[in-house]
């Protein structure tokens, strides 16, 4: 058997390691096009240059303290007369004031202040500056060295440690190049070496400075796309939240449903008949299924977020419902001697919408009315069709109103507005709140409110719900209009 075909055993193929390299290098392409087509946004640019300027601050904050031994062993051996140029000592001194220029500008301005131009001339000054030192030392050193490394080590490290969101970078490769290449001809400098090493170091430093920018890219879109996600999640948190502080509001309904009527059978427990009871203990069984309607709309909350909550759509008699609600609120209206009318329209009620949705709008209204209204007042529910193709159920109340002030911050959440309780009840400002949100889960409902003395305040309030009709009824009612 051959030791090539064994099994578990990989066979080496120039064939298959180019295809690999040829692959590899054909998906950094196209995600270098994909990095390039894309548009940073406005942040980009500031956040680069902020980047720059930190890593400057580091590099003139270090480099006079490096630098010292260096200076102080030219200026022993320009004294001494060792083989050291004069030109040495003065390069020294005023490089050294450059750096601790540079270090003072650069440490007395925050990034995060300063406007973006001056952040953007600060950066570019101190690059430029830090490589046209690097290229006149080689220049001072060429005539005793004749070696570029210190001008190809400064331009490497501009290329990485430098990632400008820009082409600023080429203007100052190309400054400090044409600075080293006219010193070449002044020089009369032919050695292909001299001549040919610093073009191909060039190339790298293309190289690498495009990578530097493509992967600074690729860490701002990574960084973007976090916090896109963070503020989503914040986002679907806080829907949560309201969501959930809106399930646990409106279990306040039925509960009072469940006390009004349990109250009425302990007050007198043989003053009823068995029909009676018998629908007594009905609405008891319905304000039940409420409550258990708003804990699985908690258990999905928790399970899902907002989107967890589903609309059952049904068609069922609007006024059926209404009445049903009233039910609930008898006893807490009766604390408080409040009469609840009704006054509706004659002509189709019938609806297409969310059973449980549209009763927690007109629990919240109604309790609200009762709430606001002052003992021995009334509390008037009617229906009336302001358009063909919807039915509109008013809530009337003999309350404070709202203010102009009011109404810009009715709807908002844990919102306290000018009118008080009459009867000390609690005020959460989540009330208002469900409603909105309700109403804007359901299709073409809509809600309005007016003061009923035109817009004065103090003259009560009237809230409306505006319902669309099932098709039928739709139907029928164009008819008869």
């Amino acid at each position: 058997m051959d030791r090539s075909s064994r099994p578990g055993k990989s066979v080496f193929s120039w064939r298959r390691l180019l295809r690999r390299n040829f692959r590899f290098a054909l998906r950094q392409f196209r995600k270098t096009r994909r990095l390039t087509a894309r548009s940073p946004g406005r942040d980009f640019p500031r956040a680069a240059y902020t980047e720059v300027h930190i890593v400057l601050r580091y590099i003139y904050l270090i480099l006079p303290i490096l630098y010292v031994p260096f200076a102080v062993y030219d200026v022993i051996a320009a004294f001494v007369g060792w083989s050291i140029d004069a030109r040495m000592v003065y390069f020294d001194l005023a490089l050294y004031c450059v750096l601790l220029s540079m270090g003072a500008m650069l440490g007395g301005s925050r990034a995060n202040r300063v406007s973006f131009a001056a952040l953007r001339l600060q950066c570019v000054l101190g690059v430029g500056l830090f490589s046209l030192g690097g290229t006149a030392a080689t220049i001072l050193l060429f005539e005793q060295a004749q070696d570029l490394s210190l001008f190809t080590g400064v331009l490497l490290a501009i290329a990485v440690l430098f990632r400008f969101p820009d082409f600023t970078k080429f203007g100052i490769y190309a400054l400090n190049y044409a600075i080293l290449y006219a010193f070449f001809w002044s020089e009369g400098v032919v050695n292909p070496v001299h001549v040919q090493n610093p073009m191909f170091v060039l190339c790298i430093i293309v190289l690498f400075d495009r990578l530097t920018y493509f992967s600074m890219s690729n860490s701002y879109f990574k960084n973007q796309r976090i916090l896109q996600l963070n503020r989503l999640i914040l986002e679907e948190d806080r829907n949560k939240s309201e969501m959930i502080g809106i399930a646990i509001h409106d279990l306040k309904s039925p509960v009072t449903g469940i006390m009004s009527v349990s109250t009425l059978l302990r007050e007198s427990p043989d003053g009823f008949t068995p029909d009676e009871r018998d629908e007594i203990l009905g609405e008891v069984q319905e304000s039940s299924r409420a409550i258990l309607g708003h804990i699985e709309d908690l258990v999905d909350i928790a399970r899902s977020g907002i989107g967890g909550i589903t609309l059952n759509y049904e068609t069922f008699d609007a006024l059926e419902l209404v009445y049903g609600t009233i039910q609930n609120f008898n006893y807490q209206a009766s604390l408080k001697d409040i009469h609840v009318y009704t006054r509706f329209a004659d002509g189709p009620a019938r609806i297409h919408s969310d059973r449980r949705s549209v009763a927690g709008i007109l629990e919240n209204l109604i309790s609200n009315a009762i709430k606001y209204t002052p003992p021995g007042g009334s509390v008037l529910l009617q229906s009336r069709y302001r358009r063909p193709a919807s039915i509109t159920l008013d809530v009337c109340d003999e309350g404070p109103g709202f203010t102009a002030e009011d109404r810009s911050r009715l709807f908002s959440r844990f919102s306290r507005l000018s009118a008080r309780p009459t009867g000390g009840e609690s005020s959460t400002g989540i009330g208002l709140f469900t409603v909105y949100k309700l109403a804007q889960a359901l299709d073409g409902v809509e809600i309005d409110l007016a003061n009923l003395n035109d817009e004065a305040a103090g003259t009560g309030t009237r809230f409306s719900v505006s319902i669309p009709l099932a098709d039928s009824e739709q139907a029928s009612t164009t008819e008869s209009a």
